[in-house]
């Protein structure tokens, strides 16, 4: 049909039902109909994850690498460093990975940013670690240090921050965050998020006492 929404509720139910060489062959053909959409990397991606799953790394690690060619957005950057640093790391642990649950994922992401101090591996630690306390996020972030931050990977530190109403570390990060970005577009969504931030750490606590909740 054409439609993003379909090839991918196929490939996943195939997935779900242990049918990966399927799901794969399905993809290959239907991919290049979406080349130039906005769906394109995320099937990249998929792809990618789907040639792990049948064994076949050299052929997920061009997949991978081609991506990062085609300069996409920091989230699928991100993405893509991420799953090749696992092919390179062993021929078993990106089919580990994407089999294991959320913590042994969240381990195994530690580890590797422990080693190789990648940025871009500070995205899927973040995404992982909802379970983990705010403060815990904050401990293990901070011990990493400050070498080993990009503007995207400190900008999603500022985030997590002010959602939990830390504002002068959000303020701290997206600072850092604007110091790092080249983008003078990407400058200045950051130097806004900073102004929002100043706003609420000076005006926040005030505006909570004078409000009245209702439900």
């Amino acid at each position: 049909s054409g439609s993003y929404q379909a090839l991918f509720g196929i490939v996943n139910s195939l997935t779900k039902l242990n049918k990966e060489k399927d799901a794969l062959i399905l993809i290959k053909n239907e991919i290049k109909k979406f080349e130039g959409t906005s769906y394109f990397f995320n099937l990249e991606i998929i792809l990618g994850n789907l040639f792990i799953q049948n064994n076949q790394n050299i052929s997920a690690d061009s997949i991978f690498t081609n991506l990062l060619e085609q300069e996409p957005t920091s989230s699928y950057k991100d993405y893509a460093v991420f799953r090749k640093l696992l092919l390179r790391e062993s021929d078993t642990l990106a089919m580990k990975y994407l089999n294991y649950d959320s913590r042994e994922k969240l381990e195994i992401v530690k580890k590797l940013l422990e080693k190789y101090n990648f940025p871009e591996l500070i995205t899927t630690y973040i995404d992982l670690s909802n379970e983990l306390s705010y403060q815990e996020k904050k401990s293990y972030l901070t011990k990493l240090g400050e070498n080993i931050l990009s503007s995207n990977s400190a900008f999603r530190i500022s985030k997590i921050a002010s959602l939990n109403n830390d504002f002068d570390y959000a303020i701290s990060f997206v600072s850092k965050a604007i110091m790092l970005e080249t983008s003078e577009n990407k400058k200045s969504i950051y130097k806004g998020y900073l102004k929002k931030y100043n706003w609420f750490k000076n005006f926040g606590n005030d505006i909570k006492l004078n409000v009245k909740m209702s439900y």
